[in-house]
C-alpha cells in the first residue's frame, strides 16, 4: 500500500506543472476573449463609377475585298500563272483556258456576220426595186443583227476565258490545277485585295449589338503573334440576326502596322463600346461567400460597433474593384479587411 501511496505521490506533483500551465493558459485566453470579442476591421468607401464593360467574342480575319475569280465559259486549264500567297499586281494574268474551241466559236460567228452583211446589201438593193417584200427585207435585217450580237457573244467569252487580276493584292488561295476541266463559273483563285484594309468578323449576342456603335476601338489578339494587341474599330453592324447561329454580325476594322496578316487567323476580339454605364463598386477583398453571380459583404451599423451581412449581385472587375448590380446608394462604407472573422450581427471596432 505505501508503494502506490508513493506513486500516486509522485505522479501528481510531476502533472502539477501541466495542470497549472493549462489552468493559467485557459485563464489567460478567457481573459483575452474578454478583452477582444470586438473584431477589428477596417472600412472602404462605396461610389459610382462610369464603367466601360469590354465586349468579347472571336472571329476570323479576311481581307475587306476577297473575291473569287472564275472563267465565263467552262474548258481546259491551259496555263495557270500564279501559286498561293503570291503577291499580284492589277492587270497581271493569272490564268487562261485552251482557246482552241473557243477561237473557232469566234471565226465562226464572224463568217455568220460577214454572210449576214452580204446577204443584207442583196436584199437592200432587191428591196429598193421592189423586187422583195418588206417582209424578207425585215427578216434578212434582223438576221444581220443576230449575227452582230452572236460575235459580241463569242468575242466576249474569249476575253473572259483568261483570268487578270482586278487589282494589287494576293493568292488566298489556288482551287484548281492545269489540264483540269472546269465549267463556267467554278473558282479558280481566291483573290484579297490589297487595296482594301484587313477586317474580322465575328457575332454577339442581342444584349451586346446595342451597346456597340460604329467607330468603337477594340483590341485584336492572335495566336500566331503572342503577347501582341493588334488595334481595330468597328466599321459595320448587322441589323438582323444571323438565322444559323442566332447572333448579330459585327465586321472591325484592323488597323495596318508592319506585322504580316494572313487570310484565316483566328482573334480573340475586346470591343471597348463607347456607351458607358454607371454602377457602384466595392473592393474586391470585401467579398464573402461568392455563389455564383451572388456574393455578400458586410455593412457598419448602430454607430458602427456591429455589422450586418447583406447579399450583393456581382457583375465584372474594375481594376482592384467589383462592380454590383444592387442598388447601394444609402450605404457609404462597407468592411474591407477582416472579412473572414465576420458574421451576422458581429461587433466590430473600426480601425481608421
Amino acid at each position: 500500500m505505501n508503494k502506490i501511496k508513493i506513486m500516486t505521490i509522485i505522479i501528481l506533483v510531476l502533472a502539477a506543472p501541466l495542470l497549472l500551465s493549462e489552468w493559467v493558459r485557459s485563464g489567460k485566453a478567457e481573459l483575452i476573449d474578454q478583452r477582444d470579442e470586438r473584431i477589428p476591421v477596417r472600412t472602404a468607401e462605396v461610389y459610382r463609377e462610369d464603367i466601360v464593360i469590354p465586349i468579347q467574342t472571336s472571329g476570323i480575319l479576311s481581307s475587306k475585298s476577297e473575291i473569287k475569280l472564275s472563267f465565263k465559259t467552262g474548258g481546259i486549264i491551259s496555263k495557270l500563272n500564279a501559286d498561293e500567297g503570291d503577291q499580284i499586281q492589277k492587270g497581271h494574268q493569272l490564268a487562261s483556258l485552251d482557246l482552241s474551241e473557243i477561237n473557232a466559236r469566234v471565226a465562226k460567228a464572224r463568217s455568220v456576220l460577214e454572210k449576214a452583211d452580204r446577204d443584207f446589201a442583196r436584199i437592200v438593193n432587191l428591196y429598193k426595186d421592189s423586187v422583195v417584200t418588206r417582209e424578207q427585207y425585215e427578216n434578212v435585217q434582223t438576221a444581220l443583227e443576230i449575227a452582230r450580237s452572236d460575235l459580241k457573244i463569242a468575242e466576249f467569252n474569249r476575253a473572259h476565258s483568261v483570268i487578270s487580276a482586278p487589282a494589287d493584292g494576293r493568292i488566298l488561295k489556288r482551287l484548281s490545277e492545269e489540264k483540269e476541266l472546269i465549267s463556267p463559273g467554278n473558282p479558280v483563285f481566291l483573290f484579297g485585295s490589297s487595296e482594301h484594309a484587313w477586317v474580322i468578323r465575328a457575332g454577339i449576342s442581342d444584349k451586346d449589338i446595342l451597346r456597340v456603335n460604329e467607330g468603337d476601338s477594340a483590341d485584336i489578339h492572335f495566336d500566331a503573334y503572342p503577347g501582341k494587341s493588334f488595334k481595330a474599330k468597328v466599321t459595320e453592324k448587322a441589323e438582323s440576326a444571323n438565322p444559323a447561329t442566332g447572333t448579330f454580325e459585327i465586321e472591325l476594322s484592323v488597323i495596318p502596322d508592319e506585322n504580316k496578316l494572313i487570310s484565316g487567323f483566328v482573334g480573340k476580339i475586346k470591343i471597348y463600346p463607347s456607351n458607358v454605364i454607371r454602377r457602384f463598386t466595392l473592393p474586391v477583398e470585401s467579398i464573402l461567400e461568392m455563389e455564383g453571380s451572388i456574393g455578400y459583404v458586410f455593412v457598419p451599423f448602430d454607430d458602427n460597433r456591429n455589422v450586418k451581412k447583406l447579399p450583393v449581385e456581382l457583375l465584372f472587375l474594375v481594376g482592384d474593384r467589383i462592380a454590383v448590380e444592387d442598388d447601394l446608394a444609402r450605404i457609404e462604407r462597407i468592411v474591407s479587411e477582416g472579412v473572414p472573422y465576420l458574421y451576422d450581427g458581429a461587433s466590430v471596432q473600426i480601425i481608421n
